[in-house]
């Protein structure tokens, strides 16, 4: 998606406010009398570095780092792992069309995510595969997952 624009407005007691998802950018439209009077733009940053010029707002995500292990790199165990609950029970979740990877709806259990990969179920939360690792001696995987809170 670089190099699109994509704007959504909302509208606030004569106010419309946007962003600018492939930009990172946010910008504020002032309107007064079904005309606007004037647009501020106001950039947005994500990073560690907080001394840029011209910043006005620093976001940086809120997450827990979860490792543990799982049988097998599957939807299922990683949703399990995150979560705290069975496979069994989060089986409903992923064919009910509430789990997505990336963006995009998964609807099978052995879908395998790669490292990196942004894992979100509605009305749960969502988590980030950080990394694999190697086996342990009874040959389960180490996952590393970031999950946001």
């Amino acid at each position: 998606m670089t190099g699109s624009f994509y704007v959504r407005v909302f509208q606030n007691r004569g106010i419309q406010t946007g962003y600018d998802f492939a930009g990172l950018g946010f910008f504020h439209i002032q309107k007064t009398q079904g005309e606007p009077s004037g647009i501020q733009s106001i950039p947005v940053f994500f990073g560690k570095d907080r001394n840029q010029e011209g910043e006005r707002f620093f976001y940086e995500p809120k997450v827990r780092e979860i490792t543990g292990t799982a049988a097998s790199v599957r939807l299922d165990s990683l949703l399990s792992l995150a979560f705290g609950a069975s496979r069994s029970s989060l089986t409903g979740l992923i064919e009910g069309g509430k789990v997505f990877v990336n963006g995009r709806l998964v609807t099978s259990n052995g879908y395998q995510p790669k490292e990196g990969d942004l894992v979100s179920v509605r009305g749960m939360g969502r988590f980030r595969l950080q990394g694999i690792g190697g086996q342990s001696k009874k040959g389960r995987s180490y996952v590393t997952l970031l999950k946001y809170i």
